[in-house]
């Protein structure tokens, strides 16, 4: 719900920087991920790690998004 409340207060110009912002974040979160996972690759801790990564990074990234454009 946030990113549709902020896309739908933000101009044209700006929607289009977000969507650029959002797809280069998504990879820099993914790739980090893949990082912090990377020390239990090939365990069963990797994928609860690599979760807790990619639900800690989004919390925070909602967080930024909900402030843009107020």
């Amino acid at each position: 719900r946030t990113y549709k409340d902020t896309v739908a207060r933000l101009t044209k110009e700006q929607k289009a920087l977000l969507v650029k912002s959002q797809r280069a974040w998504l990879v820099a979160k993914n790739n980090w991920c893949d990082l912090e996972a990377s020390s239990v690759a090939g365990g069963q801790a990797y994928q609860p790690t690599y979760l807790e990564c990619d639900i800690r990074l989004t919390q925070v990234r909602t967080k930024e998004v909900a402030t843009i454009g107020r």
